[in-house]
């Protein structure tokens, strides 16, 4: 069937019917990053060995790093793969993004907004790292890949980064009229190799120079250290570390509403839930084509319902 301009009734169906499947999906989405934000804390030593990983593959090879690609393949947002990285710079690729697939009829825009929003917030808030994220590239504009750039404040990343070892190095070095390392492998307690591996770290970071001595940001950042406290190193229990839970705690999560209502256990919800009949409503969507379709059928039920009431109102008033 079509209509006087032409435009096919039911491919105007369809389209509405797949518009209303990728918005459920997308919401459905959004509510299993905040079931993953939420529950994916990581401990702070964890995150220190990412940091403080200098090569790619040093990083690679951590147990965070793993565990942000195992999360994001949980939470739906495809295969998150850490491809480069720099001082304070990450860079990451999905090549088969499911964000694309749902906007594959938008062509030449960059669509990728909730994975953009998943990695900011994880590192935000989950590993205490702030950061801007852009996507770089997009599979939807004719990309091979999506690319995710994360640029770190400096100063966030040096106090996650740095242990009470590290900055008791700095203080060691920038008190020394003359740089003896064996003096302070002796009064850091370290070994030869452990030293060599921290002094490493921290030119690396550019906060010593090449003698050893501290660079103008090493400076400014071992001042602005200097006035605050160290915290209580934090640890969390798994999920962290063990997706089992993690991925039942997503997967439990099935749309947008119910990531609205978090009910804890010995609560009721704030309304009566007939299970029997969503069930029934399950079962008659599965012969629907579309959402619009089970919207209508609904509505002529409850129309025909408030009919066949009056119609019995009247026969019982005519008595």
């Amino acid at each position: 069937m079509s209509t006087d301009n032409g435009v096919s009734i039911e491919s105007d169906a369809r389209g509405f019917a797949e518009l209303m499947n990728n918005f459920n999906k997308l919401t459905e989405m959004e509510s299993k990053i905040e079931a993953a934000i939420e529950n994916a804390k990581v401990p702070w030593i964890e995150t220190r060995k990412f940091l403080k990983g200098i090569t790619l593959s040093q990083v690679l090879n951590t147990p965070l790093a793993q565990f942000i690609q195992d999360l994001f393949k949980e939470i739906g947002l495809g295969e998150l793969k850490l491809s480069e990285k720099g001082n304070f710079r990450y860079i990451y690729r999905v090549r088969d993004s499911p964000i694309c697939d749902l906007f594959k009829d938008i062509p030449d825009k960059k669509v990728c907004q909730p994975t953009t929003d998943a990695i900011t917030r994880f590192f935000a808030e989950d590993l205490g790292l702030e950061g801007e994220v852009q996507e770089t590239r997009c599979k939807n504009i004719g990309d091979e890949y999506c690319e995710f750039k994360m640029e770190l404040q400096p100063f966030s990343v040096l106090e996650k980064a740095l242990d009470k070892t590290d900055f008791i190095l700095l203080k060691e070095l920038i008190e020394s009229e003359a740089i003896d390392l064996s003096k302070i492998t002796e009064n850091l307690q370290l070994d030869e190799d452990e030293l060599r591996t921290r002094l490493t770290f921290l030119q690396y970071y550019e906060l010593l120079n090449e003698d050893y001595r501290l660079s103008k940001v090493g400076e400014t950042f071992y001042r602005y250290r200097s006035d605050t406290p160290f915290e209580e190193e934090k640890y969390f229990d798994p999920p962290w570390k063990t997706m089992a839970e993690l991925t039942s705690t997503i997967a439990a999560t099935q749309s947008f509403a119910e990531a609205l209502v978090v009910v804890s256990e010995g609560e009721q919800l704030p309304w009566d839930v007939d299970e029997a009949e969503l069930v029934d409503i399950k079962e008659r969507a599965k012969d629907k084509a579309s959402f619009a379709e089970l919207f209508s059928a609904e509505a002529k039920e409850d129309f025909d319902k408030e009919g066949d009431e009056e119609d019995k109102e009247r026969n019982e008033g005519n008595d």
